[in-house]
């Protein structure tokens, strides 16, 4: 990712990994900063049609 791009992530925890949450979550970080993107897919285009996923 670069530096001027978002994301928003959310992460459900189940009871048994809750003490864990502090380390799932730095390595998820890792995990998402770790992206690459591809230059010509970051064209916006205004009329594609925009999906909310839960």
């Amino acid at each position: 990712m670069t530096p001027d791009m978002q994301a928003e992530i959310h992460v459900r925890y189940t009871r048994s990994k809750l003490p864990q949450w502090r380390e799932i979550q730095h390595n998820l970080r890792n995990l998402i900063l770790s992206f690459n993107a591809d230059e010509s897919a970051l064209q916006f285009n205004a009329d594609a049609p925009f999906v909310d996923q839960p």
